[in-house]
């Protein structure tokens, strides 16, 4: 069965989504680094999509995007990085259970939004590309 998504403003979701947060039992501090770590990802969204960032139209292939960029271009360290794919992930979970999204991207992020993400870091790199074999493993087409 196809579900409904649910169409609200940017702004909407993202307070429904901190305020979920803030009730899941984590702690403060958590909730604050995640709803940093979603809104840089969402800057960073609306920059490649050229302003356009619905939450709907999410994928798997963006959220490797991001990735790459962090570690290719933000050459940030592997930790840092895992932490904000594990506030994606719980975005994702949450934004799936809430009708925002039809299916989560991200069906290999942990079951709870304080679990390990559990990822290998280093990508495989093959003539200088990264081998789709390797993206399709971690993400979600």
């Amino acid at each position: 069965m196809r579900r409904i998504q649910r169409d609200i403003p940017e702004e909407g979701w993202q307070a429904e989504f901190v305020a979920s947060l803030a009730n899941s039992g984590l702690a403060p501090l958590t909730v604050r680094a995640y709803r940093h770590d979603v809104d840089l990802f969402f800057k960073w969204f609306r920059a490649i999509k050229g302003g356009q960032s619905k939450l709907s139209e999410l994928t798997a292939a963006d959220v490797l995007s991001y990735r790459q960029h962090l570690a290719d271009v933000a050459r940030l360290r592997s930790s840092t990085i895992n932490q904000r794919l594990q506030a994606i992930g719980c975005l994702c979970r949450w934004a799936e259970s809430q009708g925002f999204l039809n299916s989560n991207p991200l069906p290999i992020a942990p079951s709870s939004c304080n679990s390990e993400w559990n990822l290998p870091f280093s990508p495989r790199y093959r003539g200088g590309q990264l081998v789709v074999e390797y993206a399709t493993v971690c993400f979600r087409s």
